[in-house]
């Protein structure tokens, strides 16, 4: 019959390997999120280590064991770490540096390890640095954290229960100051069981991350037009309901403008709708560049847009259309093998308190409709249309 620690240690390697076919099958079967390539790595040298620790129960030198088993557990948790930084899109190239830690580690170790008086100081230095890893990772998993994210929310309960392991770790060597290793204590095995199901937890975490990430990837792609990346309408929606409850909790001020090309349809005729799109994206992209901050930006439909201003009023959004309109016009833009010179007729609205979102641009549309009939590449407001019935 195998000693616990042998039964503990196979245990471990089993849902290690069980956690990396997941992981696999994850990889090939959908696309992967930022992170998981290094979350994968993370468990197949965790696989590693507990095949390690197996060996060293066989017969493997203990000087040997020490040193790579902990440098394997390092290099593991800063992946964590590097996978969550990719997940964040806060990857930087000077990051993988940090992975020069496990070797100084292990050397420390190495060297340490000749000497059983050295147990302790081993352990205080392996749980030390093993503690501020698992602390960078917590970091990372709750700041800015999504309440739908529940994969974020399981890793770093599992993390927060490792850095109780590693403390429970230290204070076990603190009290009893005995060489603890596998084979010759009970507890040791009872650890190793724990890290097994924090690690297998762990991996299913990364599954649940990618599981988060991809519907939030689906929401985001509902929201958008897909030739331009701008919102449609969808998106519109959304944002605007935001950005109308502000309003009316704070009594702000906000200004809609819808926006149309004039005479697309004769580009689309002449050069072909593959020119067209040319100049949807083109002129989606100087659009941009006239954003401020708050502002949001939809593609409405066809070679419409729409535009909320927050914080604008008629006067200031009037003289921003006029800004717009002006840069479009007088800069011809390349599309379809050419230079095509291109005109907007914009229409401006500034919300009134009770209205909806749909009534704003309603008479934002209207106002468009005017700049049209008054020969294009202009701009109108809708007080102006207002005031008829305003007297009535």
């Amino acid at each position: 019959m195998l000693p616990a620690a042998d039964v503990a240690l196979l245990m471990n390697f089993y849902v290690c390997l069980m956690t990396m076919l997941a992981m696999l099958l994850a990889l090939r079967s959908r696309e992967a999120c930022p992170g998981m390539r290094y979350w994968l790595a993370s468990v197949l040298l965790f696989s590693a280590l507990m095949l390690l620790l197996y060996l060293r129960t066989a017969g493997m030198p203990g000087w040997l064991g020490v040193g790579v088993v902990n440098a394997l557990a390092c290099t593991a948790l800063l992946l964590i770490w590097l996978g969550l930084r990719a997940y964040r899109n806060e990857l930087r190239s000077g990051d993988h540096g940090w992975l020069l830690l496990p070797v100084l580690l292990g050397a420390a170790l190495w060297w340490l390890a000749g000497e059983a008086r050295h147990f302790a100081v081993r352990v205080l230095l392996v749980n030390a640095v093993l503690m501020v890893l698992v602390g960078m990772i917590l970091k990372l998993v709750f700041v800015q954290r999504a309440p739908h994210e529940y994969g974020r929310a399981c890793l770093g309960g599992l993390l927060a229960g490792t850095m109780l392991v590693l403390l429970f770790r230290m204070g076990s060597v603190l009290l009893h100051g005995a060489e603890v290793s596998a084979g010759k204590d009970q507890g040791f095995s009872i650890l190793l069981l724990v890290l097994g199901f924090v690690i297998l937890g762990s991996g299913y975490s990364f599954l649940l991350i990618q599981s988060d990430w991809l519907q939030e990837r689906l929401r985001q792609q509902a929201s958008l037009d897909p030739l331009t990346g701008l919102f449609n309408r969808r998106g519109m929606a959304r944002a605007g309901e935001l950005i109308m409850a502000n309003c009316q909790r704070q009594q702000g001020i906000l200004t809609a403008a819808m926006l149309d090309l004039d005479h697309f349809k004769q580009i689309n005729d002449r050069l072909g709708h593959a020119a067209g799109d040319e100049v949807l994206v083109a002129v989606s992209e100087r659009l941009k560049r006239q954003m401020r901050g708050g502002d949001v930006l939809v593609r409405s439909g066809g070679e419409e847009f729409a535009v909320l201003l927050p914080g604008c009023n008629l006067d200031e959004a009037r003289q921003w259309a006029e800004r717009l309109r002006d840069a479009l016009a007088t800069q011809p833009l390349q599309a379809g093998g050419q230079l095509l010179a291109v005109s907007v007729s914009a229409g401006l609205a500034q919300w009134q308190p009770g209205e909806t979102l749909d009534q704003l641009f309603v008479r934002a549309d209207r106002a468009m409709y005017a700049a049209k009939a008054a020969g294009r590449n202009c701009v109108r407001t809708s007080a102006v249309l207002d005031e008829p019935a305003s007297e009535t």
